[in-house]
C-alpha cells in the first residue's frame, strides 16, 4: 500500500511545475505588452507624420486647383468655335439645297448639316430622302426634286458624293456596314475630290468610273446592298441635271 501512495506525490510535482511554465509563460504575455505600447508610438508617430503631408498637400493643391481654373476660363471664353460650327451647318444646308430643282424645298426648310459629318452613306442617302420628301409639306403633288431624287436610282449614292464634294470642306471619311464587291467608295471619293476641285473633265471620269463600279457590284449579286436590283441606267440623265447646277 506504501508503494502505491509514493508515486502519488511524484504526481503533484509535475503538476506544480506545468503551474510554473504557465507562470513563466504569462512573463512573456506581460512582454509582449510593452511591444504593443511600443508599437502604438510608432501608430502616433505615422498619425502626427501623416498630418503633416496631408496639410502640406492641402496647401499645394490648392495652387494647381488656382491654376487649372485659367484654362477653364479660356475654355469658356472658345465661344467662337461653336457659333462657328453652327454657322457652318447652316451653309451646308443653304448650299445642299441649291443643287436641287427650285420647288424642292418651298413648303420646308431642310436639314442637310449631317451629309458633312455622317460617314455611312446609305444612311445618308436615306436621310437625304426625307428630307425631300419633308420638303413638300403639305402639298400632295409630287416636287421636282422629289422626282429627280426618285429617278437617280443607283446614282443617288454619286449625287451624294456631289452633295459631300461641293459643300463640305473636310467631310467624314466613307464607311460601310459591309464589305464591298467593288470599289465603288473609291469612284465616290474621286467624284468627290472633283467636284470640291471644279474639274469638269475629272468629274465625267469619276461618274464613268461610278458608273463600272456599280455594274461591277450588280453583276456580283450585291445590288440589294445598296437597295437597287438591276443594272445603273436611265439615273445617270438625273445625275447630269445635277452636274449642270455645279459646273
Amino acid at each position: 500500500m506504501v508503494r502505491r501512495d509514493v508515486p502519488a506525490p511524484g504526481a503533484v510535482a509535475p503538476t506544480a511545475d506545468t503551474v510554473a511554465p504557465t507562470a513563466d509563460t504569462a512573463a512573456p504575455t506581460a512582454h509582449t505588452a510593452v511591444p504593443t505600447a511600443d508599437t502604438a508610438a510608432p501608430a502616433a508617430d505615422t498619425t502626427a507624420d501623416t498630418a503633416v503631408p496631408t496639410a502640406d498637400t492641402a496647401a499645394d493643391t490648392a495652387v494647381p486647383t488656382a491654376d487649372t481654373a485659367v484654362p477653364t476660363a479660356n475654355v469658356a471664353a472658345t465661344a467662337v468655335p461653336t457659333g462657328t460650327a453652327s454657322a457652318e451647318s447652316t451653309g451646308v444646308t443653304a448650299c445642299v439645297t441649291a443643287l436641287f430643282p427650285a420647288d424642292a424645298f418651298t413648303q420646308r426648310q431642310p436639314d442637310f448639316a449631317f451629309i458633312c459629318t455622317d460617314p455611312y452613306p446609305r444612311h445618308g442617302i436615306t436621310e437625304v430622302q426625307a428630307q425631300v420628301v419633308l420638303g413638300r409639306g403639305n402639298a400632295r403633288s409630287m416636287t421636282e426634286g422629289m422626282r429627280e431624287w426618285a429617278t437617280l436610282g443607283w446614282y443617288q449614292l454619286a449625287a451624294y458624293s456631289v452633295y459631300r464634294g461641293r459643300c463640305c470642306r473636310a467631310p467624314a471619311k466613307l464607311e460601310w456596314a459591309f464589305d464591298l464587291a467593288c470599289p465603288l467608295d473609291e469612284a465616290m471619293t474621286q467624284l468627290e475630290r472633283a467636284v470640291a476641285a471644279q474639274d469638269a473633265k475629272e468629274i465625267d471620269n469619276a461618274v464613268e468610273r461610278y458608273t463600272q463600279e456599280a455594274r461591277c457590284i450588280t453583276k456580283l449579286g450585291q445590288a440589294s446592298n445598296f437597295g437597287q436590283s438591276a443594272l445603273p441606267g436611265a439615273g445617270l440623265n438625273s445625275l447630269q441635271q445635277l452636274l449642270a447646277r455645279v459646273k
